[in-house]
């Protein structure tokens, strides 16, 4: 049997998930199979339908399949991200981003402008932005426009070349693209 581990999140849990599924194979003796030449949706399938035994999901997917009377998921374990403002705890946080030289101060400045998310199904890049909108008895009706780029590395590159306004960005994303790896993907 092959142990089949994939990852259903952005690009910067690529490498650190594929480190944890060769070590799993060799502390287990095991052949492991690094999934990621499906899409997301595929792979999310196929953890549900036992095709791919093991994943690194979002915490919001998680909580839908969860509640489910007969989800087939379990909880193994949940990261714990390095750095002083996780406080060693299973967290993680969105940033609101604009472009550097926007005059926007507040979120009420957001009105009228372009959101870009990442994926509908992301807690960070899109549920995030709609709770705070909710908190402000506001809805989508309150930007100008809403557009969907597919991933946070792309909303990053919207915003900083103008085609949208504002974009929700996954706190381990933003650290890894602050340590300048990626910073010429924004350009």
């Amino acid at each position: 049997m092959v142990l089949r581990i994939t990852t259903c999140q952005a690009e910067n849990t690529h490498a650190p998930a594929r480190v944890v599924a060769d070590y799993i194979g060799n502390q287990l003796g095991i052949t492991t199979e690094f999934v990621l030449n499906l899409s997301w949706p595929e792979r999310k399938t196929g953890l549900l339908n036992g095709d791919i035994h093991l994943g690194w999901i979002c915490g919001f997917w998680y909580a839908q399949q969860a509640a489910g009377p007969h989800s087939p998921l379990k909880l193994l374990a949940a990261p714990v991200f390095s750095g002083i403002r996780y406080r060693n705890r299973p967290v993680y946080f969105s940033h609101v981003v604009v472009r550097r030289e926007s005059r926007i101060k507040r979120f009420t400045d957001l009105e009228g402008l372009t959101w870009v998310f990442n994926e509908r199904n992301s807690l960070s890049g899109n549920h995030v932005m709609r709770w705070a909108l909710a908190a402000r008895g506001q809805n989508l009706s309150f930007f100008g426009q809403v557009k969907e780029s597919g991933s946070h590395l792309l909303s990053m590159a919207m915003v900083a070349r103008g085609q949208a306004d504002v974009a929700a960005i996954d706190s381990t994303v933003w650290d890894d693209v602050r340590s300048e790896e990626h910073t010429s993907e924004l350009q």
